[in-house]
């Protein structure tokens, strides 16, 4: 027998994501509910699978903002050696 429930409870609870950092302390807390008993598994696979999303996208704002400061000094850097020319 399948048990739904009829609002979800847990999602309220969850800190905000900001970080790689509060990704780590969320799965920490979703691994604590899910062994208490708090959360069924499934509703922890869920949470633990919008993190796995949320963390690539952080990491992806993180690749793009590091390749164009990578870009912005290549381009201060040519333009030193032209004017240097």
């Amino acid at each position: 027998i399948a048990i739904r429930r009829s609002e979800p409870v847990w999602l309220g609870r969850m800190p905000t994501v900001k970080s790689l950092e509060d990704i780590s302390k969320a799965e920490q807390r979703i691994i604590r509910a899910s062994s208490a008993g708090d959360i069924t598994p499934e509703e922890g696979e869920t949470l633990m699978n919008m993190l796995a999303s949320r963390r690539s996208s952080i990491e992806m704002d993180q690749l793009g903002r590091r390749l164009a400061e990578l870009e912005q000094t290549e381009s201060e850097r040519a333009e030193k050696e032209r004017e240097a020319a």
